[in-house]
């Protein structure tokens, strides 16, 4: 039986797929796959708009934490600025990046409306990790007010 060079490339290229996904769990997760939460869920994020300010907050569910300097707003790719608001950080040394400031429960960060000068869309970036057993990828989300 004769195979092409076509079946050995796509073999090949699976294994190397499957090789680097196995790879990437262990260095990040001791937990299936399956029992982490997607993003959307472990960080739900609000958003509140009155005539002076933008209020995000992200509701952070139990066993999971974002890193507070992960938190990154930007508009055309320039960084904004914003101030974080009712926020319980906690100093931990996390087994990822070491000794850290993350957030529990909530964050709720501010930007005044002026910041986004007449714009109507802009960009939250974070990370953040279920405890002991996986972190994210950095999340970056495109805002609509």
């Amino acid at each position: 039986m004769k195979f092409s060079n076509r079946f050995y490339t796509i073999l090949t290229l699976t294994l190397i797929l499957f090789q680097s996904d196995v790879h990437s769990r262990d260095l990040f997760s001791k937990a299936p796959l399956d029992s982490i939460l997607p993003h959307e869920e472990a960080f739900q994020l609000n958003i509140n708009v009155n005539a002076e300010r933008i209020t995000l907050i992200f509701k952070i569910k139990n066993g999971y934490y974002i890193y507070r300097d992960s938190v990154l707003l930007t508009l055309d790719g320039e960084r904004l600025d914003f101030i974080f608001k009712k926020t319980d950080w906690q100093i931990t040394n996390d087994q990822f990046l070491g000794t850290q400031e993350v957030a529990f429960k909530k964050i709720e960060l501010e930007i005044n409306k002026s910041n986004i000068d007449g714009h109507n869309i802009f960009e939250i970036s974070y990370q953040g990790c279920s405890e002991g057993t996986y972190c994210y990828p950095v999340v970056k989300k495109e805002i609509k007010i």
